[in-house]
């Protein structure tokens, strides 16, 4: 059902027709959430696009809220697509609002995660994430 619901906001996203977008891929990150934690790929991909429709409205603050989620957590897990895209999406927000992005939002500088975005009741996963990325980038077989 998330999945469907995601596929379905972001085919009214692509027609600009985000006001009713949202309400989908809201009810779609609730379901990927509650089925797979805010610490999987799965509900990257629908906060990316719930962030991306945020900025397709002009809430450039929701927007970057979202996205800095999504890079913060995409560092954190080694989900190196969604960073991608979570940049994309701040690298857009900063030129429409005239702003400077932080460091990490132009280049990946290794594992950096803002612990207040992320719910604390995670910190176990977030933690264990953390030493996964800090093994991939150090090479070392965990």
């Amino acid at each position: 059902e998330g999945v469907r619901l995601n596929n379905e906001g972001c085919e009214l996203a692509r027609a600009g027709r985000f006001d009713e977008a949202i309400p989908l891929l809201t009810r779609a990150l609730d379901i990927k959430e509650k089925a797979h934690g805010q610490l999987s790929v799965t509900f990257c991909v629908s906060l990316s696009n719930y962030a991306d429709c945020l900025l397709g409205i002009g809430d450039l603050q929701s927007a970057n809220e979202k996205a800095r989620l999504v890079l913060d957590i995409s560092i954190a897990c080694g989900f190196l697509d969604q960073a991608k895209f979570a940049r994309d999406i701040l690298k857009d927000i900063s030129v429409k609002a005239g702003t400077e992005l932080l460091p990490d939002e132009i280049q990946d500088f290794g594992p950096t995660l803002h612990l207040s975005n992320v719910s604390l009741c995670l910190s176990y996963q977030v933690e264990f994430c953390l030493y996964q990325q800090i093994c991939l980038c150090m090479r070392i077989d965990w």
